[in-house]
C-alpha cells in the first residue's frame, strides 16, 4: 500500500499510545488469508491457511512488536513483520489485553 492509498484508506490512529500532530494514519484490514503461517513449526509445512487481521504501517513511526494500536475498527497489538517494502510495513494484529 502506498503513502497516497494510506491517505485515502487510512484512519486516525493512536501508535503506543502517543498522540501526534497531523494525526497518524493506518489502514487495517481484516480477515486476511495467510497460508503456511508458522509453517517453521507446523509439522504440515504450508497446509496452514488462518485468517488474520493486518494494518498497514509507515515505516517512519517506527513500528515494532507489541507497540499497541487504538484504531476506530479496534485495540490491537502489532504481533508479527509481514513484510516491509521499505517505506510501509504490514504487521498481523492481535487483539490487545487490558489485564484485570
Amino acid at each position: 500500500m502506498s503513502q497516497r492509498l494510506l491517505a485515502v484508506y487510512g484512519q486516525e490512529s493512536l501508535l503506543r499510545e502517543e498522540i501526534v500532530d497531523p494525526p497518524r494514519l493506518i489502514a487495517v484490514k481484516h480477515g486476511v488469508q495467510l497460508s503456511g503461517y508458522g509453517s517453521e513449526s507446523a509439522m504440515y509445512k504450508g497446509d496452514l491457511v488462518v485468517e488474520k487481521d493486518v494494518a498497514y504501517v509507515d515505516k517512519s513511526f517506527n513500528p515494532a512488536a507489541g507497540n499497541r494500536l487504538q484504531h476506530p475498527d479496534g485495540d490491537y497489538d502489532l504481533d508479527v513483520k509481514l513484510k516491509d517494502d521499505g517505506n510501509m510495513q504490514v504487521w498481523i494484529l492481535r487483539e490487545h489485553f487490558a489485564g484485570l
